[in-house]
């Protein structure tokens, strides 16, 4: 695995409130390992760093909150895609709400035999009270084969 490449792409606002252990310190832990990585992201306001500039990637531009999701899930496509189709060394990691967005990626590696890895992390499952019978459904079926 040392030869290979992370990606990690998430749906989520990196700031150092919710996420600065469970995703900066993974980063930093495959970067002591010299695991090349690279996590994928949006962002809420500013583009913040925290010391680990070249890994971390912002996908996206605008400022509105709609336009920005459309646009993150655009780039999150578009990215996977390029991934795929430049190597066959990348383990490529997305949240539940990204599954969809990797199956292009996932289809064009399987046709053309490339051996990129997917992993699908699930380590945050759907906790809105109001909505969460929906959002166990619609977990549950994003780990069913395309």
């Amino acid at each position: 695995m040392s030869n290979r490449q992370i990606h990690w792409f998430e749906a989520k606002q990196l700031d150092r409130v919710t996420n600065f252990s469970t995703e900066i310190e993974v980063v930093k832990a495959a970067i002591r390992a010299g695991v090349p990585m690279t996590y994928y992201c949006t962002f809420k306001e500013t583009k913040v760093y925290f010391g680990l500039d070249g890994h971390i990637r912002y996908l996206g531009r605008f400022k509105n909150r709609y336009l920005k999701s459309i646009e993150f899930q655009l780039l999150v496509i578009i990215r996977n895609l390029k991934l795929v189709v430049s190597g066959s060394n990348h383990v490529i990691i997305v949240n539940q709400d990204l599954v969809k967005h990797v199956l292009p990626a996932l289809f064009i590696n399987k046709l053309f035999r490339k051996g990129n890895q997917f992993v699908i992390d699930i380590r945050t499952t759907p906790t809105n009270p109001d909505s969460f019978q929906a959002d166990m459904k619609r977990f549950h079926r994003s780990f069913k084969r395309p």
